[in-house]
């Protein structure tokens, strides 16, 4: 990051932004915003950023990253969205010991809230629940720090759930052995994990452990 001040609102748009990217940090958003604008960044300078110029840029360092993304961290970047990073972290019901013996562990990529809509690679947060026939518990919140590898964060699960996650990140996920879903529209994980609950009262546990 450059050493010279920079206004708060900018430094702001530009680590939120940094976290609507997978696999992307503040260090390579600092990065994508050198081939766009002068740096340090202003807002007007972040303002004048074009969707077609800052889609050029991310499919360049980023490959594969979809065009609503591109969309989401453009507005990010003008400061017509804050990706939520102020919604609180909900509290566990209880400690995350071992997994319950009739329940499915389970992780979910979020920026804030109990929303699944982060990225598996700039999520602030996993939220990590067991999830029975009869309920999905909260168990765990897991901060994203950059020193913890993510992988080791939902190591103990058997599914992620994520907004969206790039392929070198699922291949490390599937070798641990969790299985990765795509989670699309910012659902509420309880609301979401009610359909797994329904898999395993009918008997998908033995599914789920394969």
């Amino acid at each position: 990051m450059p050493k010279t001040d920079i206004d708060h609102d900018v430094a702001l748009r530009v680590g939120l932004a940094s976290r609507t990217l997978p696999e992307c940090d503040p260090a390579l958003m600092w990065r994508i915003l050198g081939e766009l604008v002068a740096l340090p960044p202003t807002t007007e300078t972040l303002d004048g950023i074009t969707l077609r110029r800052l889609r050029a840029v991310v499919n360049r360092e980023l490959r594969g990253v979809p065009d609503p993304t591109v969309r989401e961290t453009l507005e990010v970047l003008h400061g017509l969205s804050e990706v939520a990073e102020h919604d609180p972290a909900p509290q566990p019901v209880r400690a995350a010991d071992a997994a319950q013996p009739n329940g499915v562990r389970v992780a979910c990529a979020s920026n804030g809230g109990e929303r699944i809509d982060g990225h598996f690679g700039s999520c602030p947060r996993f939220l990590v629940y067991d999830v029975s026939a009869d309920e999905s518990r909260l168990v765990d919140v897991r901060e994203a720090h950059v020193s913890k590898k993510r992988v080791d964060l939902v190591g103990d699960c058997k599914i992620l759930f994520t907004a969206s996650i790039g392929g070198p990140a699922v291949a490390r996920v599937i070798r641990a052995g969790v299985h990765p879903v795509k989670v699309v529209g910012g659902v509420v994980a309880p609301d979401y994990l009610l359909e797994l609950q329904r898999v395993v009262a009918e008997g998908g546990r033995r599914w789920l452990e394969a």
